[in-house]
Order: C-alpha cells, then structure tokens, then sequence
C-alpha cells in the first residue's frame, strides 16, 4: 500500500459493506420497478441496525435522501449513541430508536416506509401480526436466511413479493434474493480490481454504486 508496492484494497469487513449495497440497492429497484419513486424522502427503519450491516444500510440510505432511523433492542440511548458516533465519521444524521418491546416496534409501523431486518442469523425482529399493522410500509427487506425468518411472512428467494399489510401496497424481499445481488457485486468489484491499470480504493460507496447498476438489470 506504499509507493512502489501498492496493491488495491477492497473494503467489505465480514460481507457486511456488499450486503448493505445489496439490500438497499434491492430495495431502491424494487421501488422504482413498481411505481414507488425512490428512497429520497422516505422513513427507514433499520432493525438490528447497530451491527455492521445495519449502519452501512443507513449510511446508504442516507445518500439516498432517506429519513433513518437504526434500532436497537438495547434501546434508544445505546442506538443513538452508535449513531452519533456513525454520524460524526461520514457526516450523516441516522436517529437512534428503541426495538426491545412491543411498544417500541408500535411506534414506527404507522409511519415507516421501509424496514429492513439486519439482526443477528436466527433472530426474529417482526413477526406477521406486527407487519400487518403497517400503515405506510412499501418494501420490507430481511437480510437473515437463517430460520426463523428475520421478518415473518418473507421468503428467503422473494423478490417484490406481496406482504399482507394495512398499507396494502407492501412488498417483500427476501435474504437469498439479496445474496444473489451481494455475490454480482463481490464479483464485479473483484473484476474491478484485476483489470485497473493502477491499484484501486473500493469502499462501501464503490461496492453501492456497482449494486445500484447491477440491480437495474
């Protein structure tokens, strides 16, 4: 990485920056494709969003002009302080919300355009009865193939799926539909890499802007 020995450097700690890109790049085409604008304007709600994954989705989103919020079932205090810390790094403004109860996860279905699961594999954060009560939601994405579902009611291969919600226009995204767009994006960036005349820096806004076209396919 030193002048005369540079070598390109791609970013993607545990995966975590290329499912991000992939899952909010879904979700963008997903919108689009049916007539739903973009993400600019609309509330996120990120559930499990202090971890690695959540937090480049939000900083993603925010790109995107997105309004979002990052829970956490330690509640609203641990959440807003890991996006203070977030939001100082990249100059962003991600909220910090609470998701430990039944009353939390309350607050945002009446309001939320979009979730997304980002928890831990094998960890429930929505489950049917709650999802229908969303009054506004568009898209639902869940990055967890592990069962249970991260978010009930979405398969791990749906793609656009409609949710049953009280928004009557939601639709669902499933773990392995997401995957599949992570793994185009690994391999684009690793191309990327192989065939650049001089070393390259591959960030979490390269791996974005690759799902982003790849998506749109």
């Amino acid at each position: 990485m030193v002048p005369p020995f540079e070598v390109s450097v791609f970013a993607d700690p545990s995966g975590a920056i290329t499912t991000a890109a992939a899952v909010v790049g879904s979700i963008e085409q997903c919108l689009r494709q049916n007539s739903k604008g973009d993400l600019k304007g609309k509330k996120v709600h990120i559930f499990g969003g202090t971890g690695p994954v959540g937090i480049c989705a939000g900083i993603l989103s925010l790109l995107c002009e997105a309004e979002v919020s990052i829970t956490s079932h330690r509640g609203a205090d641990v959440a807003q302080r890991i996006a203070d810390e977030y939001n100082g790094r990249y100059g962003v403004n991600m909220r910090g919300a609470g998701s430990g109860t039944d009353e939390d996860i309350m607050e945002y279905l009446s309001e939320s355009h979009v979730f997304i699961g980002a928890a831990k594999a094998g960890i429930r954060i929505l489950t049917a009865a709650q999802l229908q009560q969303a009054s506004s939601l568009l898209v639902a994405a869940d990055v967890n193939a592990v069962p249970p579902a991260g978010i009930e009611g979405i398969g791990v291969n749906d793609s656009g799926v409609e949710l049953e919600t009280n928004s009557g226009q939601a639709l669902g995204i499933g773990a392995l539909a997401i995957g599949n767009l992570k793994y185009k994006v690994h391999y684009q960036l690793f191309e990327i890499m192989k065939t650049a005349d001089k070393p390259v820096y591959l960030d979490h806004i390269k791996a974005f802007e690759t799902a982003r076209k790849l998506a749109a396919y």
